[in-house]
């Protein structure tokens, strides 16, 4: 007798057979029970998982004598000739070589004849996503209103090529990978029926080269079993294996991946290269390091991971060993590193190479501190008290403060040229603000003098502003002390202050322009363009004792004035923050007539258009025939 491969003589032949699709056989085996069976059904899965050999039980399950049945019989003729394959009413059709309309044609007319012995008309349909779309078009009709003794069984590796029009006329079932378990004890199951010699690591090696098919696992084992034929007597070892199919052993995959853990650089590159040397598959490594990695995942997760990983207890102890010297956050990263670009690996010209580096480059960016570490620990470090004095300054702010430091200070009596920058640069700001005060009073006029000479057309009160918020108020306090008030007169383009005094509870701030800068500026760090935009419309006019006055026009400005008040308590927490005074609040009002700059600039372009439109000998003309008029071009 003429002798048969292992996956053909362990191929099932009831659902009862069927290993790792226990959802598909269930759910037939009750339609069948219940006679509420289906006119088309379609098997979706990679290769060798019983797709076919699925539709070839429930067609025998469909004609059996003893029907209904959950399971063929086996024994009666009906069974016996499907097996056999010589059942005229069970018609297998390649899709790949029946795929033309002329070939559905054929099928669509056969399928009107009764069948002639079983009780169905039974058509297998594999890999029928071969079939062209004009094939399908013409199937359509037939597979939505097949004749009451017609059942069509279709079988995929690819639904994504099937046509959604008859996607939707079928029941679909997706069967999925056998776990590498239930193919050793399967494969345990025939070795011992065959009388074949292998170890249990060996068996391990085998289901784990199937991917998750039975057909791959049986073919595997058959061609070990041809190596040793002449040899009964010795036994099948896993490094055997391991040398034929190219595969890595589990202990030197878990060696690979402690030093991927432990950031042992030096160590992943003479594993990755001794794999290389011995002729290793490197797809395959790179894809046992992802199901490691994820292994230990599940490990750190989940308490129970028996129910989620299909592995050996021994393999899942050895994840648990490596989950702890690691964290979730590290396996994380490296999974999410490995699994994006894994997948430019069987493009790559060296893989070794490409391997290496891609594991550097996870191994790098996993313990690498990312922004939010660093963020907690400034909040650990604020919180302790020893980040009380740090104050986040933007760009502009920075800038300004090196431009206010190069300015020479003026000449005042007691106070000798840029001591000031001096004292406050040492942290003096006691000593330095009773100079100041002394200078003042002795002879305020002298000061406001020098500041005028200097061509200042901001406060005075500006260049006697120092970095530290204790230190203005100090020298209030000894502004009040000395009892020497001057009238300080603060005129700016766009504003006048109303307050021509410098009262103790005024703020030392900057002038309310520069403010208002400030204040638009600290939208950006906190996110808020849009309310950067409607206080930009805004123009400031004066500061108060603690407040800031800002005005809006009276006509065009009520929308952006409106949004602004809406945000009152955001902006009031800016301006706390900026001038250091508790209780510092915004002040909106309203006048008549008034424009941003933007909108003058914008008048002055626009007017500029209108003469030059003017100046036109065609467009007068058109003009005089106009009365004069002339079109508004804001368009």
């Amino acid at each position: 007798m003429e002798y048969q491969v292992l996956a053909r003589k362990w191929r099932p032949k009831t659902f009862e057979d069927m290993i790792g699709q226990e959802h598909i056989t269930r759910t037939l085996q009750n339609a069948l029970i219940n006679r509420k069976t289906a006119h088309a059904y379609l098997f979706v899965g990679p290769r060798g998982i019983g797709k076919t050999t699925i539709a070839r039980i429930f067609a025998k399950a469909l004609n059996c004598e003893q029907a209904p049945v959950e399971n063929p019989c086996c024994e009666c003729e009906s069974c016996i000739s499907i097996s056999e394959g010589s059942n005229i009413d069970i018609i297998e059709i390649d899709g790949a070589s029946n795929n033309s309309v002329n070939d559905i044609r054929n099928l669509r007319d056969e399928v009107l004849y009764s069948p002639v012995k079983s009780r169905y008309k039974v058509y297998i349909i594999d890999e029928v996503h071969m079939l062209s779309n004009p094939a399908w078009n013409a199937l359509l009709k037939t597979l939505e209103e097949p004749p009451g003794h017609v059942k069509f069984l279709f079988a995929t590796t690819e639904v994504h090529k099937i046509l959604p029009t008859v996607l939707s006329r079928c029941q679909r079932f997706d069967l999925r990978k056998i776990p590498e378990n239930l193919i050793e004890e399967r494969l345990r199951k025939v070795a011992v029926s065959e009388k074949v010699k292998i170890s249990d690591k060996a068996l391990m090696a085998l289901a784990r080269a199937a991917e998750g098919g039975m057909r791959d696992a049986l073919s595997l084992m058959d061609q070990m079993i041809a190596f040793h034929f002449s040899d009964e007597e010795t036994e099948i070892s896993e490094e055997l294996i391991l040398k034929t199919f190219g595969l890595t052993a589990p202990d030197k995959i878990n060696k690979l991946v402690s030093s991927i853990i432990n950031n042992e650089q030096g160590q992943v590159i003479m594993e990755i290269n001794e794999q290389a040397l011995n002729g290793k598959n490197l797809d395959n490594l790179f894809q046992d390091i992802l199901k490691y990695l994820r292994g230990i995942e599940i490990c750190i997760l989940l308490k129970n991971p028996d129910s989620v990983l299909e592995v050996g207890s021994d393999i899942i102890q050895k994840y648990r060993e490596i989950a702890q010297n690691t964290t979730l956050k590290v396996i994380q990263s490296l999974l999410e590193t490995l699994s994006s670009s894994g997948k430019f690996l069987h493009d790559a010209i060296n893989k070794q190479v490409y391997i290496e580096t891609l594991l550097l480059k996870a191994m790098r960016k996993a313990r690498a501190k990312t922004i939010d570490d660093l963020l907690s620990k400034i909040n650990i470090l604020r919180k302790s008290g020893k980040l009380s004095d740090l104050e986040v300054q933007t760009p502009s702010e920075t800038k300004e403060k090196k431009t206010t430091e190069n300015i020479e200070q003026p000449k005042s009596p007691g106070l000798k040229n840029n001591e000031i920058g001096k004292s406050a640069k040492a942290g003096d700001i006691k000593d330095l603000t009773k100079t100041v005060a002394e200078g003042i009073s002795s002879n305020p006029k002298k000061v406001l003098t020098d500041d005028k000479k200097m061509g200042d057309s901001e406060s005075t009160v500006k260049n006697k502003t120092f970095p530290k918020e204790n230190a203005a108020a100090e020298i209030k306090g000894e502004l009040s002390d000395s009892k020497k008030t001057s009238d300080i007169s603060l005129s700016d383009s766009n504003a006048k202050v109303k307050d021509t005094s410098l009262p103790s509870s005024q703020p030392l701030v900057d002038t309310p322009e520069k403010l208002w800068h400030k204040l638009i500026m600290d939208m950006e760090n906190l996110n808020q363009p849009q309310l950067k935009f409607y206080l930009q419309k805004a123009i400031p006019k004066y500061i108060g004792k603690s407040t800031i006055t800002v005005c809006y026009d009276e006509e065009f400005g009520t929308v952006p004035a409106k949004r602004v008040s809406q945000k009152k308590d955001i902006l009031n927490r800016c301006l706390e923050r900026i001038t250091g005074i508790n209780n510092f609040r915004l002040n909106i009002i309203y006048e008549k007539g008034i424009s941003t700059p933007s909108e003058n600039i914008r008048k002055k372009d626009l007017n500029k258009v209108k003469e030059k439109i003017e100046e036109n000998r065609f467009v007068k003309e058109i003009i005089k025939k106009f009365n004069g008029r002339i079109v508004d071009f804001r368009g």
